[in-house]
């Protein structure tokens, strides 16, 4: 049934667009397939984990983010297995759209702005593991991403992520996601990274300022390492 109906092999070609016959019939027939596919699942059984993840790769970025079919399964949190749902969601967004280097521009801004709905929808559910996987893949991504529209859609979700991490009172976790941000990063690319970090001392002044003590200590270890001085960019801000 899955391999026939719901991933034939013309869906594997991410760059054709499907027709709004074939839209229309899977559009009310995702969540039922979904939620039952799922509710098979076992901790053991990697086939099923598959075909999940093919469904959310295949389809994400081909129905508009606003009225995605997904949304009714994602945000459902009565459903069966619905935590095992949303961790196969979230990693295949990163791993396939978000951090794939080859990932076609508009794909990933689908699924950013999917990312960005299903915030707007029901927060409650997702932000503890927005604040865990989503924040730190972004923060990664807007690194390398030169695209202005999209960058924007990425900044505009590292804002939701913090605002709703000091709502939570957990923004530990995001100061901590900064300073492993930093530590990584700096050694390569401190000019971006100070870019990117001033950014977010906009986006939100009072984690930012929580996050201080972990920059300055990840500044030092990149310090020690390269030698004082030695970094332009360091030099700069550090005067």
């Amino acid at each position: 049934l899955v391999s026939s109906i719901i991933l034939p092999t013309s869906v594997y070609n991410f760059e054709k667009p499907l027709g709004s016959i074939w839209t229309d019939a899977l559009s009310p027939v995702f969540p039922k397939v979904i939620s039952g596919i799922a509710a098979l699942w076992h901790s053991s059984d990697n086939y099923i984990s598959r075909c999940l993840k093919d469904i959310f790769n295949s389809y994400i970025h081909r129905f508009p983010f606003t009225s995605h079919p997904f949304m009714s399964v994602l945000c459902n949190e009565t459903l069966e297995h619905c935590q095992h749902i949303r961790n196969l969601f979230i990693d295949t967004t990163i791993k396939n759209f978000i951090t794939k280097s080859n990932c076609n521009l508009a794909h990933k801004q689908m699924a950013i702005s999917l990312l960005l709905e299903i915030l707007e929808k029901c927060e409650e559910f997702w932000w503890l593991m927005y604040c865990e996987s989503v924040f730190p893949a972004i923060l990664d991504f807007i690194l390398g991403i030169e695209d202005n529209p999209t960058k924007k859609l990425a900044i505009d979700l590292l804002k939701r992520i913090m605002d709703l991490a000091e709502i939570y009172c957990s923004s530990e976790v995001i100061v901590e996601h900064i300073r492993k941000f930093v530590v990584c990063n700096m050694p390569w690319y401190s000019g971006k990274v100070f870019k990117i970090l001033d950014v977010l001392s906009v986006l939100n002044p009072e984690i930012m300022g929580e996050s201080l003590p972990a920059i300055a200590e990840a500044i030092k270890i990149t310090e020690e390492k390269r030698g004082s001085g030695c970094d332009q960019a360091l030099r700069y801000v550090i005067l």
